[in-house]
């Protein structure tokens, strides 16, 4: 039993590699936002080591204008797709985009290169804009996308897998499929969906016991790969923002997660306060009181008040936090 237990891990294990590279199935099947609860996590602390991560948001979060790669055929296609999907995304479009994709002229600039020497009008620069902010809030509107409207869209594997979830969707699947929806509806103008999409990537190489600490003010899907010797015998899951955890190949079973935030990973908010490991406000009064409270709330769950290690930045560098950090 124990050698066809560790065949179905490395399986598991290979196929989700398999799938993340190649924007398949997604691999973001976390967690519920709490297991095992504060007094299993307070157990699990005594002979752990504790290790933070705090930013403020991950380093790819969001559709940047210079990310649409034919921009004249996608408010073209807005403009007079037929069909109820391509309608919906009307409905969705600032009315300001919709009164100058109706200008030929603004069409015909479009389609002209921009950068160095060649500076682009104001009128496009507003409508590219306007469409990407409203991109953006479509990712995370729940309301955005029915079976019904994109029955006939062509749909990836892994936007047909999050589609039906139906409303079990936490908000980062949700973000992940209406991106998927939009690539399929104009698949030459937005790019696919980035790798590290609103994700932060964590490498425990620490043979003790470790309990991380994980937080983010901005929705965050925290991938912790746990290496070969080394154990996660708990998380604390915090920040502002809907925050979701896939431990991989942690072989503590049931590691407790207890959830800090301030959003649900469905994005409602929730009534318990929440735990804020970065502070980005420039009141040092108010920031020492956040920072204060990050600390007691750390020090209360897990009978700790000294990290082994504790990192604080805006945004991840490239690659993943490892656990220990790298010597310098």
């Amino acid at each position: 039993m124990l050698v066809l237990r560790n065949l179905v891990v490395a399986i598991t294990a290979a196929l989700c590699v398999l799938i993340s590279a190649s924007a398949a199935e997604p691999a973001v099947k976390s967690k519920p936002p709490e297991t095992g609860g504060p007094a299993a996590l307070l157990k699990a602390a005594k002979t752990a080591e504790l290790h933070g991560i705090a930013v403020s948001e991950p380093t790819t979060v969001e559709l940047r204008v210079r990310d649409v790669k034919d921009w004249a055929k996608l408010i073209t296609t807005i403009r007079d797709g037929k069909g109820e999907a391509v309608a919906r995304v009307r409905e969705y479009t600032p009315e300001e985009v919709l009164k100058r994709a109706a200008e030929d002229e603004i069409i015909e600039r479009l389609t002209q290169p921009t950068g160095r020497g060649m500076p682009e009008s104001l009128k496009t620069g507003i409508l590219k804009n306007d469409f990407v902010r409203r991109f953006n809030e479509i990712l995370d509107d729940r309301d955005f996308y029915d079976e019904k409207t994109f029955k006939d869209v062509a749909l990836d594997d892994g936007s047909v897998y999050l589609a039906k979830l139906g409303k079990t969707r936490t908000m980062h699947q949700t973000a992940r499929l209406h991106w998927g929806v939009m690539k399929a509806l104009f698949p030459d103008s937005i790019p696919d969906i980035p790798a590290d999409f609103r994700t932060i990537r964590v490498q425990v190489r620490d043979e003790k016991e470790v309990v991380l600490v994980l937080s983010c003010t901005t929705p965050c899907f925290w991938n912790v790969d746990v290496k070969p010797g080394s154990k996660v015998t708990g998380v604390i899951l915090c920040g502002c923002r809907a925050q979701e955890i896939d431990l991989f190949e942690n072989p503590v079973k049931d590691a407790p997660i207890v959830y800090r935030a301030a959003y649900a990973t469905d994005g409602t908010r929730l009534p318990s306060e929440c735990l804020d490991g970065y502070e980005t406000s420039e009141d040092p009064t108010r920031k020492f009181k956040v920072r204060e409270r990050f600390e007691a709330g750390v020090k209360e769950l897990t009978g700790k008040s000294e990290f082994v290690s504790m990192r604080r930045e805006y945004a991840p560098k490239s690659g993943a936090y490892t656990i220990p950090p790298k010597k310098k």
